[in-house]
């Protein structure tokens, strides 16, 4: 999965700013993008967000208080852009990317979440892995 959000943490206001950029998306699909990533936003995340959105640069920008909130800001955007380019058609392949996507070492625990899905979908983990192929 590339990387197109990230967070620095500014040392004199002590808060995390999170830079996501959206480049590679069509600008026709930003306004359903916006809207997504918000509701996935409070829908995860618990919480209103507050985010700027900067059509002309492609870019969207928060400052978070937690490091962890940050890193799941990161994350909700990474899949929200991910989907909207390549739209998920197996449920499983969904199952394995919601799993990833609900805990900061996700990436790490693939194997596992893709075990997991197979054995409870009752298919081939190398089935599934191939229907993962576009998006990991």
């Amino acid at each position: 999965m590339s990387v197109t959000a990230c967070w620095t943490l500014n040392q004199k206001s002590g808060l995390y700013e999170v830079a996501m950029g959206f480049m590679d998306l069509p600008h026709d699909n930003f306004e359903s993008f916006k809207k997504v990533f918000t509701e996935k936003v409070s829908e995860k995340m618990g919480k209103a967000v507050s985010i700027s959105f900067c059509l002309n640069n492609t870019t969207m920008s928060s400052y978070q208080t937690k490091h962890q909130d940050a890193a799941q800001l990161s994350l909700i955007f990474d899949q929200v852009k991910l989907e909207m380019k390549h739209p998920i058609k197996s449920v499983n392949a969904s199952r394995v990317l919601q799993l990833m996507d609900s805990c900061l070492d996700g990436e790490d625990r693939y194997q596992e979440f893709v075990k997991q899905v197979a054995v409870e979908a009752n298919m081939s983990v190398e089935a599934l892995e191939f229907e993962l192929e576009p998006f990991i």
